[in-house]
């Protein structure tokens, strides 16, 4: 395995087991049953998801950016200025990307073979024909233009596999050649330069607001250094959410916040990443994959909180302390097996989770201002959840059979018990995190009310200020702890019930309010984590506008809905799933409340973007 995690197992020679068999055949059967029982349980999803992602593309002859809300048109074609070449998410530039990397692949494969016949260099000069016929086309003005046959996606998305055909036929032998340029396509993204994603947002009634993600490669204490924080550094690259085997990075790493752009406070942060489970390894390996990626994600956590970071570096042998939560979006149902088995991923991440806090303090390698190793100390309480939110999860008719809930719900339970106190009561007196937070600030409270008596009339006014600015906070806990409660005693995070992330977005708020880290994932980190960025985003640039938090799944305004749309398409989530599949678009907006919620049939295209044409399997 390389530093940086690339998967280089094709140069390694093959190794065949024996092994007894009526246990193959045992086996066999078992893996037939089990696909066969996934396709059953899966088919009125995948119909569902289909049948929605056709329509969606049965309206493009008639779509166009200039057809987006008119607040929209503008921002949008702002952030394109600013971030990237394409007019749309669907324009057939972007898509020509992706087929003019596959091209590259196919071509450098053919330059590699041993021996070059005739017919390889004739389709080699082929290939790099249709390289430059599409280089000439993305630069004309109908490269924006949005692609209007659905056609074009299943092509884009099968190119690999056409390519693959097309080496074979021309007399290159060995592997898979589909699985071979897309394995070349991941180590591309990887060898990319991931930079911070910046955009801002100004939507009529809401402050003017900034989002901001920063991948791990510019997590830096000291930016003129260019060395990160992490003791394998990133070199500036990223590690897409497909390098499955990746042991000394954590995969598609970042941190997310929401700040006013004019007073600079910030709203939310928290950290995102994709699964901490290394299921492109085995065993050991695996399970100590698992653990660094863990240590990066509590050292990203820090790289939120700098004047505890300083702290930590100034004194090494000093522990210090910090509270996170790991909230993970995965549907652990007990049917999927292999890379797809979500439960399993889910209690190796949880296992990791338990695993390095267990011993504390932990200890922590760092990469300091002055790019040299230090040794820090940490101290953390850490809880876990699990809230399923696509479609299997939280289906009515799905979820109980393919929901995971009883494995999920187990999690948390536990980890609602530690942050808000018995979640089964309407009404707890039990300790919590929450509890522990709102005394410690009415102490605080009472002793500002009490400096006043000593204060000049600029400091009293401070004063005051500071006491109005805590109540509220500790108000909107109070809220956001109420909500929780009632949503997890009436059981409503199992279905849709209006927004499908009202939980997770809920907990991720208050564990930044109560002076935690969150941190959240799915199994990549760029879909249903992207979905909760904005979701996350949005019901902070609520809060901090009316003082309170907004019921769960109520009807939104048109100045709300405005906002969620902007954030769908400016929180910088589209740029992160062009870093990990080329391709800016997200893959959950086929659940109904997501729908309702955007509530335009053009931003759902354009958030959709090229979601259908991805080949790389996340």
């Amino acid at each position: 395995m390389s530093p940086q995690g690339v998967d280089n197992s094709s140069n390694k020679s093959v190794v065949i087991q024996k092994c007894n068999p009526g246990t193959q055949n045992q086996e066999a059967k078992s893996s037939r049953w089990r696909n066969t029982l996934h396709r059953i349980m899966f088919l009125p999803m995948y119909l569902r998801t289909r049948i929605g992602l056709w329509n969606a593309a049965r309206q493009l002859s008639l779509y166009s950016v200039t057809q987006l809300p008119a607040p929209l048109v503008k921002s949008y074609s702002t952030r394109n200025d600013e971030h990237g070449k394409w007019k749309s998410t669907i324009s057939q530039g972007a898509l020509s990307e992706v087929k003019i990397q596959n091209l590259q692949i196919a071509i450098d494969i053919i330059s590699g073979a041993p021996t070059l016949s005739q017919r390889l260099i004739d389709m080699r000069e082929e290939l790099k024909n249709e390289v430059h016929d599409l280089l000439a086309a993305n630069k004309l003005p109908q490269a924006h233009n949005q692609v209007t046959d659905k056609r074009i996606f299943s092509k884009i998305r099968k190119h690999p596999d056409s390519l693959g055909r097309r080496l074979t036929a021309a007399g290159i032998s060995g592997r898979g050649w589909k699985e071979a340029i897309t394995e070349q396509f991941v180590k591309s993204l990887h060898n990319k330069k991931w930079e911070p994603i910046e955009h801002t947002i100004e939507v009529d009634g809401f402050e003017t607001l900034k989002s901001e993600q920063i991948p791990a490669a510019k997590m830096q204490i000291n930016a003129e250094s260019g060395t990160d924080v992490f003791p394998v550094s990133y070199n500036g690259n990223g590690v897409p959410a497909a390098m499955t085997k990746s042991s000394d990075h954590a995969v598609n790493l970042w941190t997310s916040s929401l700040a006013s752009d004019t007073t600079g406070k910030v709203l939310f942060h928290g950290v995102r990443h994709g699964i901490h489970s290394a299921y492109g390894l085995e065993g050991e390996d695996r399970d100590h994959a698992n653990l660094e990626r863990v240590k990066e994600s509590l050292l990203a956590a820090l790289k939120l909180k700098p004047d505890l970071l300083q702290k930590a570096l100034s004194n090494p042998e000093k522990p210090v302390h910090l509270d996170c939560t790991s909230t993970s979006l995965l549907t652990p149902d007990w049917i999927r097996s292999g890379d797809k088995n979500e439960r399993k991923m889910l209690q190796e991440q949880v296992k990791a989770f338990e695993t390095l806090p267990s011993d504390q303090p932990m200890r922590l390698d760092v990469i300091d201002g002055d790019g040299k190793r230090q040794t820090i100390q940490l101290t953390t309480r850490l809880l876990c959840f699990n809230f399923g939110v696509n479609i299997g999860a939280i289906n009515p008719l799905l979820s109980w059979a393919v929901g995971g809930w009883s494995v999920s719900d187990s999690i948390n339970k536990k980890g609602l018990e530690a942050l808000i106190g018995e979640p089964d009561k309407e009404v707890t007196t039990s300790r919590s995190w929450v509890r522990e937070y709102l005394e410690q600030s009415q102490i605080l409270i009472d002793s500002m009310t009490a400096s006043r008596a000593n204060a000049t009339p600029e400091e009293c006014h401070k004063i005051d200020n500071d006491i109005a600015e805590l109540k509220q906070k500790c108000k909107i806990i109070r809220q956001l702890e109420q909500q929780i409660r009632t949503i997890y005693r009436t059981r409503r995070h199992h279905h849709d019930h209006g927004e499908a992330y009202k939980m997770p977005s809920r907990i991720l708020l208050l564990t930044y309010l109560l002076d935690g880290v969150p941190l959240s994932n799915c199994k990549s980190g760029k879909d249903r984590t992207g979905m909760l960025d904005v979701e996350v985003k949005f019901l902070a640039a609520r809060c901090a506008r009316d003082g309170r938090v907004p019921e769960a799944g109520a009807p939104l305004s048109d100045e709300d809905r405005l906002l969620f749309q902007t954030l769908l398409l400016h929180s910088g989530n589209l740029e992160i799933q062009e870093y990990n599949t080329g391709i800016q678009g997200y893959k959950t907006v086929c659940v109904n409340s997501i729908t309702q919620r955007i509530g335009n049939k053009n931003v759902l295209r354009e958030i959709q973007g090229g979601a259908d044409a991805i080949a790389v399997d996340t």
